[in-house]
């Protein structure tokens, strides 16, 4: 019982010279944290704006209902794989080039160009963000994000990154096609190169090459025309804000890292303080 009654005494002590420290000490905190503030507002105000537009897209499993068979459509995109096709260079210098074909000041072209072809030097890609909103393996919703200096430039880069997309999409479904073709050519010229020796055998040989000849016609109009599984939902706008910098946000987390610093560098020179002198002689307290 007197251990619990002198323990939140012997704390009480203990606060005092804490709240006396801060007390004292309670102007050159709140400057610092005031001054780490308008430092970091300030700082941040005068950084360049960048804008950021974004445009949805779906995935959809697809599967090419005249043939009837997956092999001539395109495959599935698995998880992950959109995003690693959206920063891969392949993409990205498709993107280069439909920025320079859209028609933006010179001057914004070049900008968005050289970062873009830094970012590809560098191994990391940051104009172009993929985010996730819903995905599984039979497809996916996704937005597709591009940064610029402009609203327009930020529209501009985001809708040549999702055209790329799919363009990139197109061209693997018009590769599976071309190789369904040359399977289906292979197995026509394996199938002319043998004679049927009775009215049985011609009858299928017959049916197997028509059926070949329908699926080659079939594949072979196909592969021109051939569409992957990316489908744009909305196209990129202008955006009507700049998403960095953040001057207030900046500006409120300066002013707390400085408050807290200035208050843990007073306690601990308080604590560097060496403690006074008691006189403890007995003339202090007998008065002698």
């Amino acid at each position: 019982m007197i251990d619990s009654v002198q323990r939140p005494r012997a704390l009480d002590v203990d606060t005092l010279p804490v709240m006396s420290t801060l007390a004292r000490s309670a102007f050159p905190i709140v400057g610092a944290a005031v001054l780490a503030g308008v430092l970091g507002y300030v700082v941040t105000s005068g950084q360049p704006k960048v804008y950021q537009a974004g445009s949805s897209v779906l995935i959809s499993s697809n599967n090419n209902s005249q043939l009837g068979d997956s092999l001539y459509s395109a495959p599935a995109l698995p998880q992950g794989a959109l995003r690693q096709a959206l920063i891969s260079p392949a993409v990205v210098l498709d993107v280069i080039s439909r920025v320079q074909a859209s028609g933006l000041p010179q001057g914004q072209i070049s900008t968005i160009v050289t970062s873009l072809k830094s970012e590809i030097t560098a191994g990391s890609v940051k104009s172009l963000q993929l985010v996730t909103e819903s995905e599984n393996n039979n497809g996916g919703v996704y937005t597709i994000n591009g940064r610029a200096a402009t609203p327009a430039a930020a529209r501009v880069v985001t809708n040549a990154a999702v055209t790329s997309l799919v363009a990139w999409d197109t061209k693997r479904a018009q590769a599976r096609m071309a190789k369904a073709r040359a399977s289906l050519q292979q197995q026509l010229r394996s199938l002319n190169t043998e004679t049927p020796d009775n009215n049985i055998n011609a009858s299928a040989y017959q049916d197997a090459r028509a059926r070949l000849l329908q699926d080659l016609a079939l594949v072979g109009a196909s592969v021109s025309s051939a569409a992957g599984t990316l489908d744009i939902v909305s196209p990129a706008i202008d955006p009507s804000g700049a998403v960095a910098p953040r001057p207030l946000r900046s500006a409120l987390l300066s002013a707390l890292l400085a408050l807290l610093t200035a208050t843990a560098l007073a306690l601990l020179l308080a604590n560097l303080r060496p403690a006074p002198s008691v006189d403890t002689r007995p003339e202090r307290y007998t008065g002698r």
